[in-house]
C-alpha cells in the first residue's frame, strides 16, 4: 500500500487543491522529477478527501447518505440530486481530481479501480452527496474507468464522532485515532472487496 496525503488539503473547492502536487516525486518541489505512474499500477486508488473543502465553503449543508447497497446504483441516483452553487463548485473540482487519476493511469493495461470513501472525521459525511454527483458525471464520460463509492454507516459515523470530539475513537484535534479508523475500516472493507471482486 502507498499513501499520498497532504494534511488539510482537498480537491480545491474551499481547501487548497492537492492535484498539482500528485504528479511529483517531491510534492512541494516544483523542479522535482515527475512520478512515473507506469512503474507501478495499484489495484485501486482509494480517495478519502473532501471534508476540508466542505468545512471552508459557505452555504447550507448538503446532508448525508446511508450506506449504499450498490456503489453503482447509488451513483446512478446521484444524477437527480439538486445542486447548490457550493455543491456545483465542489463537484467540478472532484471530477477534475477523478479525471487526473484516470489520466495518469490511462496507459495501464489493467486500469485501477477508483474508489471514494465517505466517512472521515468531524464533518466527514458532508461531502457524500456531492461526491456521488461527481461520480455520476465522471462515469458518464469514461469508458475505461469507473468511479465507485463506499461509505461508513450513518450510525457508526455518529458513534465515533462525539459532540466533544474527545471520545474513545478520537485523537488529536478530534480526528480518528486507531480505534476510530478500525470502525471505518470494518464498514468499508467489504464494500471495497465487492468493487474489486475479491473473495
Amino acid at each position: 500500500m502507498m499513501v499520498e496525503a497532504i494534511s488539510g488539503w482537498g480537491v480545491g473547492a474551499g481547501a487548497t487543491a492537492i492535484d498539482s502536487h500528485l504528479r511529483r516525486t517531491i510534492n512541494f518541489d516544483s523542479s522535482a522529477a515527475a512520478w512515473d505512474f507506469t512503474s507501478w499500477v495499484p489495484d485501486a486508488v482509494v480517495m478519502l478527501i473532501g471534508p476540508n473543502d466542505e468545512s471552508k465553503l459557505a452555504g447550507p449543508a448538503l446532508g448525508v447518505v446511508e450506506q449504499p447497497e450498490s456503489a453503482r446504483a447509488v451513483s446512478d441516483q446521484a444524477t437527480a440530486r439538486p445542486q447548490t452553487p457550493r455543491g456545483e463548485h465542489f463537484v467540478k473540482k472532484y471530477v477534475q481530481l477523478l479525471t487526473l487519476v484516470a489520466t495518469v493511469y490511462a496507459d495501464a493495461s489493467t486500469k485501477p479501480a477508483i474508489i471514494s470513501v465517505c466517512g472521515g472525521s468531524i464533518n466527514g459525511l458532508d461531502p457524500c452527496d456531492d461526491i456521488l454527483s461527481a461520480h455520476a458525471q465522471f462515469n458518464q464520460t469514461q469508458s475505461a474507468f469507473a468511479a465507485s463509492f463506499v461509505t461508513i454507516t450513518h450510525a457508526h459515523w455518529h458513534q465515533i464522532n462525539t459532540a466533544s470530539g474527545h471520545g474513545k475513537y478520537n485523537g488529536c484535534e478530534s480526528h480518528y485515532n486507531a480505534a476510530g479508523h478500525h470502525v471505518l475500516m470494518h464498514d468499508i472493507a467489504p464494500q471495497v472487496k465487492a468493487v474489486l471482486g475479491w473473495a
